[in-house]
């Protein structure tokens, strides 16, 4: 094979690891609703009480994004290195202060944002590590 050869099955090598990068940040965040569906839950339940339609529905929909996210993290993790994908799911903790932040009005505390960007550098860590 030529260096040519080698060149361009390279960059068709990381075009392709970028496509399954996103695809595995977009299940991330499909699974950071369950989260939310989950405070969502309580908060239902608070006042109309555990065993309510609204208790329920909420819980039958997250039991299917769950099942969701499950197929497809399957299928990511056949095709991408498992210790980036891995890593790369540690990237629910920033999600989770997303969602605080614009659906529940949370306050965040300084060492919340320290430690979500350790947990960033880590994984960037983990990711040079692999290349």
């Amino acid at each position: 094979m030529s260096d040519k050869d080698t060149e361009k099955t390279k960059q068709e090598s990381k075009k392709t690891n970028l496509k399954y990068l996103i695809f595995l940040h977009i299940n991330i965040i499909l699974y950071s609703v369950v989260g939310v569906l989950c405070k969502v839950a309580a908060n239902a339940a608070m006042v109309s009480g555990l065993i309510s339609f609204e208790v329920i529905t909420i819980g039958a929909l997250i039991f299917v994004v769950l099942a969701i996210y499950a197929y497809f993290y399957q299928k990511i993790i056949k095709v991408m290195d498992l210790t980036v994908a891995y890593a790369n799911r540690s990237l629910l903790t920033l999600w989770t202060l997303v969602w605080a932040i614009l659906l529940f009005n949370e306050a965040i505390t300084i060492g919340n944002i320290i430690g979500s960007l350790i947990i960033v550098l880590g994984i960037w860590l983990v990711v040079q590590g692999d290349e």
